[in-house]
């Protein structure tokens, strides 16, 4: 299952199931899914899921990645983009951004 998308508990054994597990290791698999993700696996999107893996590059060699952790990550990058659009509206359309070649240099 991909976390980009939304998935749900059925889908999750699904994959699991489909997978090369030996049947003991099979049956501990779906409960710790079962504990896990009793409704399944909330949609992420791409963008939060990117957020979070760079985030993880900061950290230790392995990676636990946290489902809620990204969702996190997911209301964070929406609120990013809601104040990047009202600070277009309120700037209006003849707005023009600074010239980058002016950036660093200073009025004399």
């Amino acid at each position: 299952a991909v976390v980009s998308t939304q998935s749900t508990g059925d889908e999750l054994h699904k994959a699991i199931d489909n997978g090369y597990l030996k049947p003991e290791e099979l049956v501990r698999a779906r409960a710790g899914q079962k504990q896990l993700f009793p409704t399944g696996i909330p949609e992420c999107g791409t963008d939060a899921m990117r957020f979070s893996l760079c985030s993880f590059l900061t950290m230790a060699r392995d990676m636990n990645l946290d489902v809620l952790r990204i969702e996190g990550y997911r209301k964070f990058c929406n609120k990013l983009w809601n104040a990047t659009k009202f600070a277009k509206m309120q700037l209006g359309d003849q707005y023009t951004p600074l010239n980058k070649s002016l950036i660093g240099e200073r009025p004399e």
